[in-house]
């Protein structure tokens, strides 16, 4: 993704697109706790006071970013494509990391550190994140796991795994191959397992004496 650092004239939603832009990469390269407003300010080529200006600090933009992520990928929902259900969750995972490529930058910057981050407020957006995704999940694959709490709290933890999988395949340190495989069989599997029917154990009665 391309950025404009120069401090021209902008109006107010180019710019503010601007410092967005210019934030995400900063936070890709450095992570969020490395980087500073006045890094923000210094990158995009414009003064402290106006990034203060459109977000207030350094966690306001980062929480800006994760909201324009999740409208981002909200735009590009569709339901996957496969001639069975293996086929349909290997599709998930493969237009996920499709998407993930293509928007590195906008990925590195944002999700993967979303939960690493101990502000509260951070937390809460990043769990409105990870939940929207849930939810989709348990529609798209309805045929296999039937919706429940005890599913989306399993896919909430694959997340997690989703998360550190993702990242280390796109800084290098494994292959897509290995990251589509793993992703696929494990959420195949959450969904199978934790979307059946959840039966209850019966206490085994003691033999008469």
């Amino acid at each position: 993704m391309s950025t404009t650092r120069k401090g021209g004239r902008l109006d107010a939603t180019h710019r503010r697109e601007q410092l967005l832009d210019v934030a995400n990469e900063l936070f890709a390269e450095r992570g969020y706790e490395e980087v500073s407003v006045e890094d923000i300010a210094r990158s995009a080529g414009v003064t402290r006071g106006l990034v203060h200006h459109y977000f207030g600090g350094r966690k306001d933009v980062y929480i800006a970013l994760l909201e324009r992520l999740g409208a981002l990928l909200e735009d590009e929902l569709r339901p996957p494509a496969g001639r069975d259900a293996h086929a349909r969750v290997e599709n998930s995972v493969s237009r996920w990391l499709d998407w993930t490529e293509s928007n590195r930058i906008i990925y590195l910057g944002t999700i993967a550190p979303g939960e690493d981050i101990a502000d509260p407020e951070v937390r809460r957006v990043v769990t409105i994140l990870v939940r929207r995704a849930v939810a989709v999940l348990t529609v798209f694959h309805r045929e296999i796991a039937a919706d429940s709490a005890r599913l989306r709290y399993a896919l909430e933890c694959w997340t997690g795994l989703n998360r550190s999988a993702t990242r280390r395949w796109l800084r290098g340190e494994a292959t897509r191959e290995a990251t589509q495989e793993l992703l696929t069989s494990t959420l195949e599997h959450v969904l199978r397992t934790f979307g059946a029917p959840h039966q209850a154990t019966e206490p085994t009665s003691r033999p008469a004496r």
